[in-house]
């Protein structure tokens, strides 16, 4: 779309008597093969603007995945310079500066190279944390970050540090409440769980669990249990009076339809699933896996829908170039004046 409204605009204008010699765009593919193959006579410039700010990550993100070590070079080569300009420009404490060390991050993560990420991720950090203070919630964004890239090293002492510290960092400043809570709770809980730490990765999952069972229903009692209570209790009694589908309809069909039956929740069942069986809990393992993997059916909750967002964008863009063509046909052309004789 944005090259057919360039396209359009283009031609628009020298329909009206606009002599274009020159011009400036991004780095859009499509845009550079049009100027070169069919507007040869005028000049072509990319925006730095665009270039530091925007299409670098590009080339990062979407030449990366080309699997071409030529396009990873040029785009290492690319950000690297596009950090030193921000730093000698904007000062190296910038926001821009973080924003590019980021970006220098997630090509390096792409690669697999984590030893590089991790340097890039900690002065990201400082950067944060000298800006918006230790305990702003973007500084336990970054200590996610963090905690990932020493998670792919196997250093798993310092992730805990880092997940512990941006939980509470979310829990103080965003309250318990906030999706961000749970999410870093399961790393966290995860990362416990690698380390063979069980009771305390068991203890986090129990109580996402029972935090998204009272916001739909209520606070725990005896007649009202979080779906692992009823587990464990499966566990207990074994087979148990009920079957499982009668067991599954009574304890676990109020998720059918309640928010707890998210990605975020579908994961956390089939995590304390996998301690279960780690423990030797086989019937409750049995039984939120078999949750889980119901809730996945019903709703599809495993699978990301992108297509109606790129409908939108694609109605977006060309809405906008509709608009911008309207206005320069309503643009009076140019008046023509013959020379004086």
């Amino acid at each position: 779309m944005e090259k057919e409204g360039f396209e359009r605009s283009l031609s628009l204008l020298e329909e009206r008597g606009v002599v274009v010699q020159s011009l400036v765009t991004d780095r859009h593919t499509g845009v550079q093969k049009f100027m070169r193959e069919q507007k040869k006579d005028i000049r072509h410039f990319f925006d730095p603007w665009h270039m530091g700010k925007a299409e670098a990550p590009q080339v990062a993100g979407e030449e990366a995945e080309e699997g071409d070590q030529r396009k990873y070079k040029e785009a290492n080569r690319l950000l690297i310079d596009v950090l030193s300009i921000r730093e000698k420009t904007l000062g190296k404490d910038h926001p821009a500066v973080k924003a590019t060390l980021n970006n220098l991050a997630v090509l390096y993560r792409k690669q697999g190279q984590y030893r590089e990420v991790e340097p890039l991720c900690r002065r990201a950090l400082e950067i944060r944390e000298k800006l918006l203070g230790k305990d702003h919630p973007d500084v336990a964004s970054q200590l996610n970050n963090l905690a990932l890239d020493c998670q792919n090293q196997g250093k798993y002492e310092e992730v805990e540090c880092y997940y512990r510290r941006a939980l509470k960092i979310d829990e103080c400043k965003l309250g318990p409440d906030d999706p961000n809570v749970p999410k870093t709770k399961n790393n966290l809980a995860s990362c416990l769980f690698k380390q063979g730490k069980y009771k305390e990765a068991e203890v986090l999952y129990k109580e996402i669990l029972t935090s998204a069972h009272e916001k739909e229903f209520g606070s725990v009692d005896a007649e009202n249990k979080p779906i692992w209570m009823h587990a464990e209790k499966r566990e207990e009694v074994s087979k148990g009076e009920l079957s499982d589908n009668a067991l599954y309809e009574k304890h676990g069909g109020g998720y059918k339809a309640s928010k707890v039956n998210s990605l975020i929740m579908n994961t956390i069942l089939r995590n304390l699933a996998a301690l279960y069986r780690r423990k030797g809990k086989m019937k409750a393992a049995d039984m939120l896996e078999e949750c889980a993997t119901r809730y996945h059916k019903q709703d599809g909750s495993g699978e990301l829908n992108r297509s109606d967002s790129f409908a939108r964008l694609r109605a977006e863009m060309r809405k906008s170039s509709e608009i911008l063509v309207k206005k320069l046909q309503d643009r009076k052309p140019p008046q023509m004046h013959k020379p004086k004789k």
